[in-house]
């Protein structure tokens, strides 16, 4: 069975595979998708590989920050406008060495130009939450 990816996501994970990493659209867009509903927001899972860890061994932040970046535009484009990163901002609880990760985001306010999303990074295989953030986003069309 096929699903209807937003262009942002696709564009995402399009990126993230020709870059040879696995990556998946995960929860509730599939269920929407599924269910013959338009998903309100999208989220993305991708894997810990080795050449992703900081020196502590652990995942990157700065991979975590652009994972929450992407998933900040995918989400905010859900209502059919194009959007640029005006802030973000993401606090770090905990970190992985291996794994998968992926995001979540929610619409908290969208407004005539602003959108602002929040943003979860979650462990897959633990359901623990590693950052969490938010991240202000400026509609380039009306």
């Amino acid at each position: 069975m096929n699903i209807t990816i937003e262009p942002g996501a696709a564009a995402l994970l399009d990126a993230l595979h020709r870059a040879g990493f696995a990556a998946y659209a995960v929860g509730g867009c599939v269920r929407d998708n599924l269910l013959g509903l338009a998903p309100h927001d999208w989220d993305l899972c991708t894997a810990a590989r080795p050449e992703l860890l900081n020196p502590m061994g652990m995942l990157h932040g700065g991979l975590l920050f652009t994972l929450a970046d992407c998933c900040s535009g995918v989400t905010a484009r859900t209502d059919g406008r194009t959007y640029v990163t005006q802030t973000g901002s993401l606090n770090y609880y905990r970190n992985i060495h291996e794994g998968q990760v992926y995001a979540v985001g929610k619409v908290q306010h969208r407004g005539r130009t602003v959108c602002t999303v929040l943003v979860e990074i979650y462990a897959k295989e633990t359901q623990k939450l590693l950052a969490a953030g938010t991240f202000s986003m400026f509609a380039t069309q009306n």
